[in-house]
């Protein structure tokens, strides 16, 4: 019998997606030995001849592991094995791997920023940095990664610049690369909260809401009492942003005794739209004396859809202020209730302000002709 290893052993099938991978520790010997040349511009397609040699070897009755070659380049490009045999090589591939972040091909310098984000070697961190300039949005993300994941402190403001200049992103790698640094980063930008510059306070509180770290929930819930209206939006957007996670927090800040606070906690809870919120509003709406907070209630319980609302928006249709009627009407036909039908009818009938007869005509008009259909 011959000592050579059955290769046809070497090769498992990787559940769920049916692909291949080597067992064999020649072929994964050879696949570092490969990786740790990879950044030698002129062996590149030696390399890629070599790779294919390996791939022959495997039976051809076994053709479908012959996809093995996409673990190792794709289009002709080094992709996930690669990076994970220079992560597996380790500090001797930092330099090697750091001028890379050089090279004149974009998907080099992508995987070299991301081989390097993995080792977390801190001779990185400046280069990375530099790289958060690349004019390719692929390197751009993975620099912004690995410096998350490298976690040194020289890379938070650059990253928080980096954020800012990459504008209102839903996906933002820096964010997510702030998100991992944690407990300095909250308090750094919680801190910046109080700045006396309004700029900074914007941009912290901008900045939070896109980490979404929880602990910035209560900082936020208070940064609602701010003298700047930019501020006081930024920190609105921030904590709607958090989703389910500030419901609660803003329903208690509706107890808070600053109309600030008070008001924008209503916007914020229009804007998650989460039914918990109804009681509360509802409460609120009856009981509140300023004008601009009952418009804001008044406009979350119609965002809120909840028909547990309708008796109470009836009731504000009649509002001493026109904003708050318009509010109510607009509200009403979001949750398109027949019960305000009647209430309606009688402001059509009977009320003297012209601007509140034509409103409640549109809201009844409106409503009946959802319940028509």
């Amino acid at each position: 019998m011959s000592d050579k290893p059955d290769e046809r052993n070497d090769i498992i099938p990787s559940v769920p997606a049916g692909r291949y991978v080597v067992r064999s520790e020649r072929l994964i010997g050879r696949g570092l030995e490969l990786a740790n040349s990879i950044l030698n511009k002129p062996a590149r397609p030696a390399i890629l001849d070599e790779i294919d040699r390996l791939i022959a070897q495997i039976p051809k009755d076994r053709c479908e592991c012959r996809q093995l070659s996409f673990d190792f380049c794709d289009d002709g490009k080094y992709n996930r094995s690669v990076v994970e045999a220079l992560v597996e090589i380790g500090e001797s591939s930092v330099l090697p791997l750091i001028n890379a972040l050089n090279d004149e091909d974009s998907f080099v310098r992508g995987k070299a920023a991301e081989a390097l984000g993995k080792i977390g070697d801190p001779r990185a961190v400046e280069p990375l940095i530099l790289a958060l300039n690349d004019e390719d949005s692929f390197v751009h993300y993975l620099a912004a990664i690995a410096l998350g994941e490298i976690g040194d402190q020289r890379a938070v403001p650059p990253l928080i610049a980096d954020l800012i200049e990459s504008g209102n992103t839903e996906e933002s790698a820096a964010a997510e690369a702030l998100g991992k640094f944690g407990e300095p980063v909250m308090l750094l930008l919680t801190h910046t909260l109080k700045d006396e510059d309004s700029s900074m306070r914007y941009w912290a509180a901008w900045t939070l809401g896109k980490i979404k770290n929880p602990r910035a929930i209560e900082p936020l819930i208070y940064t609602l009492s701010d003298e700047n209206f930019e501020v006081i939006e930024a920190a609105a957007d921030a904590l709607a942003g958090f989703g389910e996670l500030s419901v609660l927090p803003l329903i208690n800040a509706l107890k808070i005794n600053n109309i600030g606070i008070y008001s924008w906690s209503a916007r914020a809870l229009g804007r998650i739209k989460d039914p918990r919120a109804v009681p509360p509003l509802i409460a609120a709406l009856r009981d509140e004396e300023d004008s601009n907070v009952r418009y804001r209630i008044t406009w979350a319980l119609g965002e809120i859809g909840d028909r547990r609302a309708v008796e109470h928006l009836i009731l504000a249709l009649n509002d001493e202020d026109s904003e708050v009627c318009f509010a109510a009407a607009g509200a009403l036909v979001k949750i398109g209730d027949s019960r305000a039908l009647p209430e309606l009818q009688q402001i059509i009938n009977s009320d003297i302000d012209e601007r509140r007869r034509a409103l409640a005509l549109h809201t009844f008009e409106v409503i009946k002709a959802h319940r028509l259909n």
